[in-house]
């Protein structure tokens, strides 16, 4: 049986994929003038407040969502959206507390 897509749903998830893009050019942007560019597995200490940006916006799509899905009546739509903004905003605060540890 195949998924319906509505706009609302096709909206926030263009609207999440210009939000990363756009922290990614930032990031790109600030890339630390004069500091050597660090390997590809890692991310400089001085870019985490764009990854904790991108994972606030990530969790607010993700209840945006689920207010539009619980709104339609799709409760396991809501559900997901739920543990999806629940499992965004932990990673925020792991990230967030590395972060704060280590600058």
């Amino acid at each position: 049986m195949p998924m319906k897509v509505n706009n609302w749903v096709l909206a926030i998830v263009l609207f999440a994929l210009a939000a990363s893009m756009y922290g990614a050019i930032l990031f790109k942007m600030s890339g630390g003038a004069g500091l050597p560019a660090p390997p590809i597995a890692m991310i400089a200490i001085t870019g985490l407040p764009h990854v904790i940006a991108g994972l606030n916006t990530i969790s607010s799509v993700f209840l945006i969502a689920g207010y539009a899905a619980i709104r339609g009546g799709n409760r396991r739509r809501h559900r997901a959206c739920m543990l999806g903004a629940v499992a965004a905003s932990i990673l925020f605060l792991v990230v967030y507390i590395f972060y704060h540890l280590n600058s």
